[in-house]
């Protein structure tokens, strides 16, 4: 930023959140003695040491997505399994929630398309207040034919942190054609610190500073860090 500014650009750098990883932990289920790794999509909330224990519950309509879906009598402590189908994970959550479950077991085995589009929105994990899980083929077809008591454990941990980018951009050209060029810096836990994609940062701003914010371009260039 400061190399930035003393080429004569304008730079700011907006604020925002992300999330980083403390422990991946070890996400499972377990059905019938058997155990089955899941995923963790309740990527804020955890399940309490050792995991949780409850009955399965399945609504009549399998992808949960109303109070209604559910059936009238429902257990104490019950783990809500539904298809992904339909709503978004938030909706699965609050309506089993109102019904009274204590975690949510998401049944998603998609064949080379991902998850439907309407399963993950945008944010929305920061809408999920109780353990929830997806789980794949094999976990979902032990659950299929669960009726005892499942174990819930969720224990990967990650918390909000706040980061910042940097941004500047040419002053000429159009600013309706931006070319934008960027490089970042990560540094992950088991990697070589700056030097992933330090020469890449050091070559965007090189660049930058190379061409400075008067160039004489057709197209705006937006550098980005």
């Amino acid at each position: 930023a400061k190399a930035l500014r003393g080429r004569g650009f304008d730079v700011s750098t907006p604020q925002f959140d992300r999330l980083y990883q403390v422990s991946p932990g070890k996400p499972a289920l377990t059905v019938a003695g058997s155990s089955y790794q899941v995923d963790q999509a309740s990527l804020l909330v955890r399940t309490p040491p050792g995991g949780l224990t409850g009955q399965p519950l399945r609504p009549t309509q399998p992808a949960g997505c109303a109070v209604s879906d559910y059936p009238a009598a429902v257990p104490a402590g019950a783990i809500a399994v539904v298809d992904d189908t339909r709503c978004s994970v938030v909706d699965k959550q609050n309506s089993a929630m109102a019904k009274g479950a204590v975690a949510l077991i998401v049944l998603s085995a998609p064949i080379g398309q991902g998850a439907p589009p309407t399963l993950f929105t945008p944010g929305y994990f920061k809408q999920l207040t109780v353990p929830v899980a997806v789980v794949g083929p094999n976990g979902g077809s032990a659950l299929a034919y669960a009726t005892a008591p499942i174990r819930l454990v969720l224990d990967a941990e990650n918390i909000k942190i706040t980061s910042r980018n940097v941004l500047a951009q040419t002053k000429t050209g159009s600013p309706h054609e931006v070319i934008m060029v960027g490089a970042h810096l990560d540094s992950p836990r088991n990697g070589p610190g700056i030097n992933d994609n330090g020469s890449g940062v050091a070559a965007v701003l090189e660049t930058a500073l190379q061409l400075g914010p008067l160039a004489p371009v057709n197209n705006a260039v937006r550098f980005v860090f």
